[in-house]
């Protein structure tokens, strides 16, 4: 034990205590509760300055400005005490909806879509699940329409999702389960 490192083992991304995970040496993400896509997806690559060169002369674009703030202000939302939030870029198919989203998304790592931009053609409890991981991230989403198509309670799961709590449930044992909770924007198209 004296020679291997040792780290806390964590079940989310983004905040513990002043370290922000996955980008911190002190914390790992458990990965039995992690994707792969998740953990690949929030690797450093490329440099900054090549980030800054690509991206700066696209923020005239209003929309595309808007999301990107929103992507870098996510962590702020819990140190804030504030709630989870929706940024919906609704428009006219074929107006770049997805590659503004994809932009912001490239805050945080790789933002191809099934990466960090998520369809979100997914049940509720993988939503909540989602939010719950990524908690301090934003969380990506394509196409909200076939979201309000496919679940019978679209408005309830929005306003759980803004609300940044999962119900409570019971184990096997009939012993409360640890709730979930998050702190994320919700950047969808």
């Amino acid at each position: 034990f004296d020679k291997l490192p040792t780290y806390q083992v964590v079940s989310h991304f983004g905040w513990v205590g002043d370290d922000f995970v996955p980008y911190s040496n002190k914390y790992l993400i458990d990965e039995d509760i992690c994707t792969r896509d998740s953990l690949s997806a929030l690797a450093n690559k490329g440099t900054l300055d090549g980030w800054i060169n690509t991206v700066r002369p696209l923020l005239s674009n209003t929309c595309l400005r808007l999301l990107v703030m929103t992507s870098f202000a996510t962590p702020l939302i819990e140190k804030l005490n504030a709630l989870p939030f929706f940024v919906v870029l609704w428009g006219k198919t074929g107006t770049c909806k997805t590659v503004t989203a994809m932009v912001a998304a490239s805050v945080w790592g790789d933002p191809t879509k099934g990466k960090l931009v998520k369809t979100l053609n997914m049940t509720s409890n993988s939503l909540l699940s989602l939010a719950a991981l990524l908690r301090n991230i934003p969380l990506f989403g394509d196409e909200l329409e076939i979201l309000r198509h496919k679940l019978k309670d679209f408005e309830s799961t929005i306003m759980t999702l803004t609300g940044g709590v999962e119900r409570g449930r019971l184990d096997k044992n009939a012993r409360q389960r640890e709730t979930p909770s998050w702190y994320n924007s919700f950047i969808v198209t």
